[in-house]
């Protein structure tokens, strides 16, 4: 008989390097583009850790697998305020596929509905991960729209969707189906599912058990990389631009507008979903 699963939340600490070191492994773990070369990586690392801590709206759960309190991986809600959170989950590598984040986000809408009174989220999902499309439906969420990513510009958008297009297989084709949209639209937009607690409890009981059939789990997540592909070939656009201008206030003018865009585009990614504003 299989063993029950035992997971245990606790909210992360700050101070504590133990949970900065696994933070900072579960980066790695979860990164879509391996083998990574990095100067100052220290810098980074530091900088990402700040980032975590940055907003006072965001709860954060280390998830521990018991016995031995065995570090797995983290989920939060990024704005606990909002009258509908948004919430997310990453697990390490080597303890996904196993049912621990379907109990650890149970756990945790349990928690956030008890101490904050919250019961319904958002949960924002690439098209292309599998895993969390199936975590989120094994909750019972309903999708209920798109959202668009500003990781690829709109200058750049209708380009990218045709070197794209090749990325939409059957699999897609079916989720653009469910979220009734055309297929090219994934190529360039976020999935957003409705968590529902009260569903939870009454259609979700014993979906523990539930079992995941595909045949391959860990996705190749190729629609996620070619995004990540097009925001470098648009910095080295950028770079060359500048390369071919031929005053120093022209350059400087450049630059400014490159810094401007990419901060507009990471404060967009950073923030939480205000679907009232996007079906407007």
């Amino acid at each position: 008989m299989k063993d029950k699963l035992d997971i245990r939340l606790r909210l992360i600490q700050q101070e504590s390097n133990t949970d900065k070191a696994n933070y900072l492994a579960l980066q790695k773990s979860v990164a879509i583009l391996k083998n990574w070369e990095q100067n100052d990586e220290e810098k980074l690392n530091e900088w990402s850790w700040k980032e975590a801590f940055k907003s006072k709206e965001r709860i954060c759960y280390v998830i521990e697998k018991m016995p031995g309190n065995v570090y797995c991986g983290e989920c939060a809600v990024k704005n606990i305020s909002d009258e509908i959170p948004e919430i997310e989950i990453e697990l390490m590598k080597e303890y996904q596929g196993q049912g621990i984040g379907y109990l650890a986000m149970i756990d945790m809408l349990s928690k956030l509905a008890s101490d904050y009174g919250k019961d319904k989220y958002y949960a924002k999902v690439e098209p292309d991960n599998y895993a969390s499309r199936f975590l989120f439906e094994k909750l019972c969420a309903q999708p209920v729209g798109v959202l668009r990513d500003p990781t690829v510009s709109d200058e750049r958008i209708e380009q990218f969707i045709e070197r794209s297009r090749y990325l939409l297989d059957r699999d897609l084709e079916e989720v653009a189906k469910k979220f009734s949209v055309m297929p090219e639209t994934l190529l360039t937009h976020f999935l957003v599912y409705q968590i529902n607690v009260s569903d939870i409890n009454e259609k979700c009981a014993g979906r523990e058990e539930v079992v995941n059939h595909r045949e391959k789990i860990d996705c190749p997540r190729m629609l996620t990389r070619e995004k990540y592909k097009e925001t470098l070939r648009e910095f080295l656009d950028g770079l060359q631009q500048i390369k071919e201008t031929i005053t120093k206030e022209e350059v400087n003018v450049k630059i400014k507008e490159m810094e401007k865009k990419y901060t507009e585009r990471v404060d967009k990614l950073s923030k939480s979903i205000n679907w009232a504003e996007e079906k407007e």
